[in-house]
C-alpha cells in the first residue's frame, strides 16, 4: 500500500510538472525563462499538500473499531466496523481524478513536439482535447479499465459496509424462543455477504439486467 501511495505522488508530481510546462509553451516564453515547479508558490505548496493527502493510508498496528446503528429493524444488533475501511475509502475518493491526470500527462498532445505543432496549426492544446484523443484511440481498454475500476470500488465497498451483517442471527425477527440448531448466522446461511456476491450484485445492476422483481417479498418477512 505504501509503494502504491508513493508511485501516486510521483505521477501526481508529473501531472503538475507537464501542466506547467503547457502553461509555459502556451505564452511562447523561451527556454532559458521557463521556471521549475518548485520556483512558484501557489503550485509547489499545492503539490506539498497532495501528496500530504496522498500518503494517507491504513495503519498496520491500528485495529480499532467503531460501533453503529444501521440496521432497519429494531431486532437488528449494532454494526461494528474497522477504522481502517473508512480510511480505505477515503483513498479510493482522492485518488479518483488520478484517471484523469494519468491521461493527461500521457497524452503525445502535451510532449514538446506537440506543442510545437499547436503553436504552428493555432488549435488550442486542452486537457479536454487530450482526453478526447485518448478515448477515441482506446475505446475497448478505457471502457475494461472503467468497468473493472467500478466493481473493485463499489463491490468492496458494498462488501465492507454490509459485511458486519453477516454476524447477525439470519431469524432475528422471530417471535419467541429458538433452539441451538435453529439458531444461525447470516453468514452460515444462504445469502452471505461475500465479496464475490458483492461483485456479482453490482455486475449486474451495472449491465442493466436487474434481478426482476419478487411479488411475495413483502409477504416473506415483517419487519417490525
Amino acid at each position: 500500500m505504501f509503494v502504491l501511495n508513493v508511485y501516486c505522488v510521483i505521477l501526481n508530481t508529473h501531472y503538475h510538472a507537464v501542466k506547467l510546462f503547457v502553461d509555459l509553451a502556451r505564452s511562447q516564453l523561451s527556454e532559458h525563462k521557463m521556471l521549475s515547479l518548485w520556483q512558484y508558490p501557489g503550485r509547489k505548496w499545492r503539490v506539498v499538500v497532495e501528496a500530504a493527502l496522498l500518503l494517507i493510508g491504513p495503519i498496520p498496528a491500528a485495529n480499532n473499531t467503531i460501533e453503529m446503528q444501521v440496521g432497519l429493524s429494531k431486532h437488528d444488533p449494532r454494526g461494528i466496523y474497522r477504522i481502517d475501511i473508512f480510511i480505505c475509502v477515503l483513498m479510493g475518493m482522492i485518488r479518483m481524478k488520478f484517471l484523469y491526470r494519468a491521461i493527461f500527462i500521457s497524452s503525445d498532445i502535451f510532449s514538446k513536439d506537440g506543442m510545437v505543432l499547436s503553436i504552428l496549426t493555432g488549435t488550442h492544446s486542452t486537457a479536454h482535447l487530450g482526453f478526447r484523443a485518448f478515448t477515441n484511440e482506446n475505446p475497448v481498454m478505457l471502457f475494461t479499465i472503467s468497468l473493472l475500476s467500478y466493481l473493485i470500488f463499489v463491490g468492496y465497498l458494498h462488501n465492507k459496509l454490509e459485511g458486519p451483517t453477516n454476524y447477525w442471527p439470519e431469524d432475528r425477527w422471530r417471535k419467541g424462543p429458538m433452539d441451538d440448531d435453529e439458531y444461525k448466522l447470516v453468514k452460515e446461511g444462504d445469502y452471505p455477504v461475500t465479496l464475490l456476491n458483492s461483485f456479482w450484485l453490482h455486475f449486474i445492476v451495472f449491465s442493466t439486467i436487474g434481478f426482476g422483481e419478487c411479488k411475495n417479498c413483502s409477504a416473506q418477512i415483517d419487519f417490525p
